[in-house]
């Protein structure tokens, strides 16, 4: 069996009875051919069926609502904390203003 010879553009020469030969590379652009199965097997991904991603659409959809009810309790909790803190800060305003004053 002759020994594949390789054009200079990297690709499988051809032997004399027409047939090719393989280097083992592939093809100069770096692409390899797919046929249409393998390309469109390789575009689903395993497990990605219409019911499958509506239920983690669901699942998402309840963990932002959970997060959105904490973080409205979060927010509600700072807005008291922050009534709180003023209050405590001009009530002493208030106590120093009286020591001013003598009282």
């Amino acid at each position: 069996m002759p020994e594949p010879t390789t054009n200079t553009n990297g690709n499988a020469a051809v032997s004399g009875n027409g047939s090719t030969q393989s280097n083992g590379h592939a093809k100069a652009n770096g692409q390899a051919k797919l046929n249409g199965d393998a390309r469109n097997a390789s575009a689903r991904k395993p497990g990605q069926d219409v019911e499958g991603l509506i239920r983690q659409a669901e699942v998402l959809r309840t963990s932002l609502r959970e997060i959105l009810t904490k973080t409205n309790e979060l927010h509600k909790a700072l807005k008291a904390h922050r009534r709180r803190s003023r209050a405590v800060q001009n009530t002493l305003a208030s106590l120093r203003q009286l020591r001013t004053l003598g009282v």
